[in-house]
């Protein structure tokens, strides 16, 4: 009878292991297509860290649960065919679940290193602009052709220079903020935004409408963007701020997309 009990015991902890494990995967690929697909409910910053942390919490519940039914297993006999079942659907969800993670560690990785390496890119357009305008009546170039004009003002230029290192696509990886196309850099905000980083065409030109459908369609939460002062900041797409840089320390401040 006590045998029966702890069998049965044993078959909830692996029903509730594999059922918050299965949940917890559910609910991962359910935040990243709601979210990256986002236009109301679920374009809340709140609801996808609520997401997140019930994702968590029952990833580690179905974890702890599965140990617990490995070690009653043990004690039980691993030989019956149920036990061999069991541990089986355990090992499965397992793998799964840390397969979601390493998916998720990679797009925050891959998001970051498109962060640094955009920083970096960034810095020598800023330098290019200040050379076009010194030699243009300190004008900015027109956002229609601003790439060509970049290079043709500034020889230490080549076209490597308009796309991030190690993107393998034919797509350049800068964009012009069309508000302030030929204006005087005097006359601009310091605060105005010139470059983003965003996946397009030679000469990719936008205004701040165009932002959202980019940022749904690349899959992207934000990116590096260059000022009039020439300071580098980060724009956050779904939130409309900059920060310094990603961290919950950064300052905090509105993008400026008219001049």
């Amino acid at each position: 009878m006590e045998n029966q009990k702890r069998k049965k015991l044993t078959n909830r902890l692996t029903y509730m292991s594999l059922g918050l494990g299965w949940t917890a995967v559910l609910l991962f690929y359910t935040d990243l297509i709601f979210y990256a697909n986002a236009k109301d409910l679920f374009q809340s910053p709140f609801l996808s860290f609520v997401f997140s942390w019930v994702v968590v919490l029952f990833s580690l519940v179905a974890i702890l649960l599965g140990l617990t039914v490995f070690f009653r297993l043990i004690k039980e006999g691993f030989l019956s065919r149920s036990s061999i079942i069991k541990i089986g659907s355990l090992v499965g969800s397992a793998l799964l679940i840390v397969s979601s993670w390493t998916s998720f560690f990679q797009i925050v990785q891959e998001q970051r290193s498109r962060v640094m390496s955009g920083e970096y890119q960034l810095s020598k357009l800023a330098k290019a602009i200040q050379v076009y305008a010194s030699n243009n009546q300190g004008r900015l170039p027109i956002a229609g052709s601003w790439c060509d004009l970049l290079i043709a003002a500034d020889k230490r230029l080549s076209v490597k220079d308009f796309r991030l290192p190690r993107r393998y696509s034919d797509e350049f990886n800068f964009a012009f903020n069309e508000n302030v196309s030929g204006m005087l850099l005097s006359e601009v905000n310091p605060q105005t935004i010139l470059l983003i980083v965003v996946e397009g065409k030679w000469n990719q030109r936008v205004k701040k409408e165009s932002l959202g459908p980019i940022s749904y369609q690349q899959g992207v939460d934000f990116s590096p963007v260059l000022l009039q002062n020439s300071e580098i900041w980060v724009y956050f797409f779904r939130d409309d701020i900059l920060k310094r840089n990603y961290s919950k320390e950064a300052a905090l401040k509105q993008p400026r997309w008219r001049p």
